[in-house]
């Protein structure tokens, strides 16, 4: 009782202070047996589950070896194994992502100390039924303190974003509208030829005679070779008779068949008061070659727009913010730059930067801003919280907005 109670409490502590983790996994794997937890109840199922895991495996455990006869650093290195092996296994099983690993680490250090402390307490005194009653309120309550400053923090986030539309858009002002599209061919899992299925059957679905055009942000091709990335062509041009692509790490690695299917790795032109600019970001430094930073600085210097929209497969700019976000994948990557925006020459204007390298496993969309720049990290996985981004022409610029594209 006393190790469930400890590991069930300390495990929901730790989810509830890793600010961006997510449990869309847990759901997409639920929802195959008919079964959706509660949103609010995932960190105490996954808690629940990880708890038990750790008690069955300590009781069968001390039953072949008297853990309580060995000396305290072998105690420690059991539990620690133990607690290791239990977060480990539900992690990789649910696939639990955004979790704080420097948390995690820490969590697992010290943790053992903590229980060894509370066993030798247990038996020492008849009042850890209290202190066990306070922890367990500590797992309930602490979630709900750190959920409420979460909250705040993510909307204070979002409003920092400032480019999503908070209120519903006068069909009258929207000229035209386009999608962005990121890890468009879904889920790592699958075996689809071309897009993602739930971005063929969301388009089959809508009214696309205002959509004016399609921006994907690589990693739309599984295979890429010439059939699949033919495929993938021949998919677009059936509902966009315009379309700008870049590659992604699965359509730049091992041959050039991209570019057989796909004329370019480049493209910018002028929307409204904003410019659009997109590149081929798969070296690795996951920077474009110098050629193309040129090619980009040109065209900015060359641009009287206010706004610079800068689209990307690679999360170049992930060091920025440590652990609140994550790739799909580190391929192709050596070394991060430590000052990623410093090669960009925006001349002051307003820079948004969208990557497409996310989503893959169930990551909600990523939007912060920093020091004036807007970064967005969006991408499919062929799950529940797939949503891409679909930005509106007006008369009073570039309106963005974001798409569940498989609710209803």
């Amino acid at each position: 009782m006393v190790n469930f109670l400890y590991i069930f409490a300390s495990s929901i502590i730790l989810f509830e202070y890793s600010l961006h983790v997510s449990f869309n996994n847990m759901f997409n794997d639920f929802e195959k047996f008919s079964y959706t937890p509660v949103e609010n109840g995932a960190v105490y199922l996954a808690g629940f589950l990880i708890a038990a895991y750790f008690s069955t495996t300590y009781f069968f455990l001390n039953r072949l070896t008297n853990i309580d006869q060995l000396v305290t650093y072998k105690k420690y290195l059991i539990l620690l194994v133990l607690n290791f092996n239990a977060f480990s296994t539900l992690i990789f099983i649910f696939r639990i992502t955004g979790y704080s690993r420097l948390l995690y680490f820490a969590y697992l250090i010290s943790s053992p100390f903590l229980l060894l402390f509370l066993i030798f307490v247990y038996k020492k005194s008849t009042l850890l039924n209290n202190f066990l009653g306070i922890l367990f309120m500590a797992g309930i309550i602490f979630p709900l303190i750190s959920s409420s400053s979460n909250n705040s923090e993510i909307e204070y986030s979002g409003n920092d974003c400032k480019i999503f539309s908070e209120s519903e858009i006068n069909n009258s002002n929207i000229f035209d509208s386009f999608f962005v599209v990121g890890h468009a061919y879904g889920s790592p899992d699958g075996d689809n030829i071309g897009l993602s299925p739930n971005l063929i059957n969301y388009l089959d679905k809508i009214n696309l005679e205002r959509k004016k055009f399609l921006i994907l942000t690589g990693d739309f091709s599984r295979k890429n070779d010439i059939d699949d990335l033919t495929a993938t062509k021949n998919q677009i041009e059936k509902y966009f008779n315009q379309y700008y692509v870049i590659p992604g790490n699965h359509e730049a690695m091992f041959n050039n068949n991209y570019y057989e299917v796909f004329p370019t790795d480049f493209f910018k032109f002028q929307l409204s008061d904003s410019l659009l600019i997109g590149g081929n970001f798969n070296n690795s430094d996951w920077l474009p070659s110098i050629y193309q930073q040129n090619q980009i600085n040109k065209a900015i210097s060359e641009s009287a727009s206010k706004t610079v929209i800068l689209f990307s497969h690679q999360l170049f700019w992930l060091n920025l913010f440590s652990e609140e976000v994550a790739p799909n994948s580190d391929a192709l990557l050596n070394k991060l730059d430590d000052k990623p925006l410093d090669w960009l020459q925006t001349d002051d204007k307003k820079l948004i930067i969208i990557s497409g390298d996310h989503g893959a496993w169930g990551d909600e969309l990523f939007c912060r801003s920093k020091d004036s720049v807007t970064f967005i990290a969006n991408g499919l996985g062929n799950t529940s919280s797939d949503t891409i981004l679909e930005v509106f022409y007006t008369p009073e610029g570039l309106i963005f907005n974001k798409v569940r594209i498989n609710s209803g």
